[in-house]
């Protein structure tokens, strides 16, 4: 016996007898063991025409030296016949990355045995983009979907209409307009600052703070980020990233400049001592010409504990 065994649904194959030890043979086609119906073909070579279940033949052969079989002796073939995949058979998942970056995407199946997947790059699966479970995509800049298929001892490819759609989205980066920041933006020399990132536009964000425009050298991670002790003018840069957008591109990322003042020291304050008699008072007046717009706050001690 010869011919392909194993079909899709819905699928024919062709099935051929022959024989060593009959002298012009005859065969015979039959559906049951017992031989008791007609049989459904006489001759060599069998066509089943299309199948949509798992099916046994049965054949017989006589000939000039051979009667035909008896019943349940006739030789039995069975056509398997393996249903089509679905997407329902296929495990995977969508995935998000950055533009120029790679994904990769990994396919199984707990249903399909021995399987072998076919990603394409169209719907009607016309165009094969990689055959194989794990599906790497360098350098995509736009939201791309692919399809995938799946096949195996136990089932056919999937149809057109029932492959498993993937999607690749693609995050843009995230730019200064998607951070609003509050906070202290002026410090005195010695002190620090403390600063709140939030993002009206960015899923679920995560702020990273860096000293420098090129984002090489990180200060803190988090929303809320105090300085450390300043004593110049100083700025960070702080970017954000999420589920919906990538972290900001080098030079790209929101500038928060601290804006530090000098502490005012004895030579900024122009006053004159007075000389009094006990009892009486006097009035003690400061200028300055180096201090826009001064406060004066008068203390009765050097440790400026007591106003």
């Amino acid at each position: 016996m010869s011919g392909i065994t194993s079909i899709c649904k819905g699928a024919n194959t062709v099935l051929s007898a022959s024989s060593t030890t009959v002298t012009n043979p005859v065969f015979k086609w039959y559906t049951d063991a017992s031989l008791a119906t007609t049989p459904i073909y006489t001759g060599t070579s069998f066509n089943t025409g299309a199948l949509s279940a798992s099916t046994t033949y049965y054949v017989t052969v006589s000939g000039d030296n051979k009667c035909e079989n008896l019943p349940n002796t006739a030789k039995a073939i069975t056509v398997t016949v393996n249903e089509f995949a679905t997407s329902a058979d296929i495990t995977v998942a969508n995935t998000q990355i950055c533009s120029g970056s790679t994904a990769m995407l990994v396919a199984s199946s707990l249903t399909v045995t021995q399987p072998v997947f076919t990603w394409y790059n169209d719907p009607s699966l016309t165009s094969v983009a990689f055959v194989g479970p794990i599906f790497t995509i360098n350098n995509l800049t736009a939201t791309t979907t692919y399809y995938v298929t799946v096949k195996g001892s136990n089932r056919c490819e999937n149809s057109a209409a029932d492959a498993k759609a993937v999607v690749v989205t693609i995050n843009p980066l995230a730019t200064p307009t998607d951070i609003i920041v509050n906070g202290g933006t002026a410090a005195c020399a010695g002190g620090s600052a403390t600063l709140t990132a939030s993002s009206p536009s960015v899923t679920n964000p995560v702020f990273t703070w860096y000293s420098d425009a090129a984002l090489t050298n990180i200060t803190f991670i988090g929303s809320t980020f105090t300085t450390p002790i300043i004593n110049i003018t100083t700025t960070y840069y702080v970017t954000v990233k999420g589920d919906n957008k990538c972290e900001n591109a080098a030079g790209n990322g929101k500038a928060v400049v601290i804006t530090v003042t000098p502490v005012a020291n004895a030579t900024d304050v122009v006053a004159n001592d007075a000389t009094i008699c006990a009892g009486s008072s006097a009035a003690l007046v400061a200028t300055t010409t180096t201090v826009t717009n001064p406060i004066f706050t008068w203390y009765r001690d050097a440790a400026l504990t007591s106003v």
